[in-house]
């Protein structure tokens, strides 16, 4: 059209950009820090024109591609803000992961937990898949057993020391994001030692745990936790939204089972 504004071809890394932003979208603080996050990798529109943000993702990929995914987004974005990610080990807490799992799904939705083997799509890089569910996850459960700390590899090394761990990786890019982290401590186990962890985790020392307890207080502890996760959910939509969070929705608290 005569007068429209004639933006650049985008070049393949800025396409890459822009494809890798909208895996991270759901990370951003607001809709507004999302846009200008994507201007910052695609072409500028000249200075007097009003063109929309998302049409300048257009440019940059194809517009029917583009729009579907803004609508995805956001619908997304609605959903996973407030999701819980379980961050544990097969090899030391699979058991009470489990339990933890089935209790909130009771509570808040299936929809609203990731654990790993149960929420990864067929076919899906797991690794790629733990990276952005991290990113895009409002609450981080880290569920702490007696061999959390020092279990072993197949090399005989213990597997936090691997930056390459599991784990460790997701671990710090919770801390990294600022999500608020829940550890969750099985049976009669203590937080670990700041002392005793890589540098790059060991601020997790410093999250308030909540301890999880066998036997006949194992349900109550459980229930506990839930209220406990709601509030966090409550607290950091009210946060994002500017109401007061003292003031929860009621659509935020947890259901009876």
């Amino acid at each position: 059209m005569n007068g429209a504004p004639t933006l650049p071809a985008p070049t393949g890394e800025q396409q890459e950009k822009v494809r890798l932003e909208i895996g991270q979208v759901f990370a951003s603080a607001g809709e507004k820090e999302v846009r200008q996050r994507l201007l910052s990798l695609i072409p500028a529109a000249p200075p007097d024109s009003s063109i929309s943000p998302w049409l300048l993702l257009g440019a940059a990929i194809p517009v029917p591609v583009a729009m579907g995914l803004i609508v995805l987004l956001r619908r997304r974005k609605k959903s996973r803000s407030g999701r819980m990610f379980l961050s544990y080990r097969r090899s030391d807490a699979a058991v009470a992961a489990d339990n933890i799992y089935r209790f909130l799904s009771r509570r808040f939705g299936e929809d609203q937990i990731f654990k790993d083997v149960n929420s990864i799509p067929l076919g899906v890089d797991f690794r790629d898949q733990l990276s952005m569910e991290i990113q895009t996850c409002g609450v981080f459960v880290a569920i702490i057993g007696e061999n959390w700390l020092n279990a072993q590899g197949e090399d005989g090394k213990r597997r936090l020391d691997d930056p390459a761990d599991f784990v460790r990786i997701e671990t710090e890019l919770a801390l990294e994001r600022g999500i608020p982290i829940v550890p969750v401590l099985i049976g009669r186990v203590r937080m670990p030692e700041e002392s005793k962890l890589p540098a790059s985790m060991s601020r997790i020392t410093f999250q308030q745990s909540f301890e999880l307890r066998p036997g006949p207080e194992f349900d109550r502890d459980l229930k506990k936790l839930a209220k406990g996760i709601g509030q966090i959910r409550s607290s950091s939509k009210a946060a994002a939204s500017g109401d007061n969070p003292a003031s929860p929705k009621s659509g935020d608290q947890p259901t009876s089972p």
